[in-house]
């Protein structure tokens, strides 16, 4: 997201690119990073170019949604958010730390959990009538079966995240089998 100061907009308020869509998807997380940023350059100019009536999918840091979710997330809602892309990415501390995710995940004092942030960012979206699809990865090398079901049992125990597709980004149990990728294009993501 660029750091611009107003919203661009054509003559009658709107972007007429987005004139004929019926829904936007901002993919990047990191558009939630400065959240300040996020309120005023996104939220609150698309309410007021009139642009909250088509629908926006957004993909979002956790810890963003669980620190600011209570003045966000109904901003968001007002704003035409729909659909929230949260990277859970896993709940079990030692793969956060394989996926040097730690930080993503972590909620902020009192709540340090990742898993209690991705509670709370879970909660504060729903409260606002938004959707959740909550992104987890497993498969990592010290993986079990015990260990990818407790992810999916988070999913399920909650009863919280609307869709959770699960990226199983390396073969459990048999990490030899991605061996060939490693001296491929896609080996520096698939070794990480």
């Amino acid at each position: 997201m660029r750091n611009e100061r107003r919203f661009r907009a054509g003559a009658d308020g709107r972007p007429p690119r987005l004139d004929t869509v019926p829904a936007l998807f901002l993919v990047d997380d990191n558009i939630t990073l400065n959240v300040r940023r996020f309120e005023a350059l996104l939220c609150q100019a698309f309410v007021a170019a009139r642009l909250d009536g088509l629908e926006y999918v957004v993909q979002a840091m956790t810890s963003a949604m669980a620190t600011h979710g209570p003045s966000l997330a109904p901003l968001m809602h007002r704003a035409g958010f729909r659909y929230v892309f949260l990277g859970i990415e896993n709940i079990l501390e030692h793969d956060l730390a394989f996926l040097r995710a730690r930080a993503k995940t972590a909620g902020r004092p009192p709540h340090r959990a990742a898993v209690n942030a991705s509670i709370e960012a879970i909660a504060h979206l729903h409260r606002h009538k938004m959707y959740v699809v909550g992104g987890m990865i497993v498969g990592n090398p010290d993986d079990t079966r015990e260990s990818i079901e407790a992810n999916l049992e988070f999913a399920r125990r909650y009863g919280t995240v609307d869709e959770a597709p699960t990226l199983a980004d390396r073969p459990v149990p048999q990490p030899a089998l991605r061996a060939p990728a490693r001296h491929s294009d896609a080996g520096a993501y698939l070794s990480r």
